[in-house]
């Protein structure tokens, strides 16, 4: 909920006069004043602002930002891109390994004699892969969401760059956060590497092997939720760093008198 807040607060829009309706007014009241008497009809009268040079300036401004948003955005669907891909061939792989452990542990349960033990054993070993994928998903589609977060916050900080505002802490802060995000999603790969199945010692010891079997899964995904969890620490202090950019949700600020 912080995150989100943060969010729709950064990407609310202050609408503000146009600064075309305060340039034709000032024209108006400098064309009152200089307009020529009749002894003054051979003076030059001061030329007027020009309006297209304006205007060009505010259109290649508008061109330099949508060019830093796409090449931002492109930055982070090649990241997205490959870390799919990545993870896509490494579960390709692991499934041999699973097979194989399967294997193992069935060979190994042999040498138990009660038969309910070995089918909860068994079931109990496929569950801790499946329970791994599970997780491993919820948390790459967490950070997806925060990806997709950062691409908001580095739009806004373009278009407070382009107004003259000082965005260099959250140019840094975005930079970290996506860094956080890298960190975050090489943890689910290596991760993704990992199968998990109860090492069977003695039928007494069935209990035993089952929880050293879960608690090994349960703190290897601790340690991948620490990382998502920093990375979303670094993508909410980007957003409340540049909230307190002073007027960074006005769409324009009125330009600078040159009386």
């Amino acid at each position: 909920m912080i995150i989100k807040t943060l969010v729709a607060f950064i990407l609310s829009v202050v609408l503000i006069t146009p600064v075309a309706a305060r340039v034709q007014s000032e024209d108006f009241r400098a064309g009152s004043q200089l307009a020529p008497t009749s002894n003054q009809s051979k003076k030059e009268v001061p030329p007027q602002k020009d309006l297209s040079a304006v205007k060009a300036a505010r259109d290649e401004a508008r061109k330099k930002l949508e060019e830093q948003k796409e090449a931002f955005k492109a930055s982070l669907e090649q990241k997205r891109e490959e870390f799919k891909n990545s993870l896509e061939a490494k579960r390709t792989e692991v499934k041999d390994k699973i097979e194989a452990k399967k294997t193992e542990l069935r060979e190994n349960l042999l040498k138990i004699k009660n038969e309910r033990k070995k089918e909860i054993v068994q079931r109990i070993s496929n569950q801790l892969n499946e329970l791994n994928k599970r997780r491993l998903d919820h948390f790459s589609g967490i950070l997806e969401k925060l990806d997709a977060i950062l691409l908001r916050i580095a739009g806004r900080a373009d278009k407070a760059e382009a107004r003259g505002l000082d965005v260099t802490a959250v140019r840094a802060a975005i930079t970290e956060a996506k860094n956080a995000i890298m960190v975050g999603r090489a943890a689910i790969e290596t991760q993704t590497e990992k199968v998990y199945s109860v090492v069977v010692t003695t039928e007494d010891a069935l209990k035993i092997n089952v929880g050293a079997a879960r608690k090994m899964l349960r703190d290897d995904l601790a340690k991948v939720q620490e990382t998502v969890r920093l990375a979303r620490e670094t993508v909410r202090k980007a957003a409340e760093i540049l909230a307190k950019i002073p007027k960074v949700d006005d769409e324009e600020l009125e330009p600078a008198s040159t009386e």
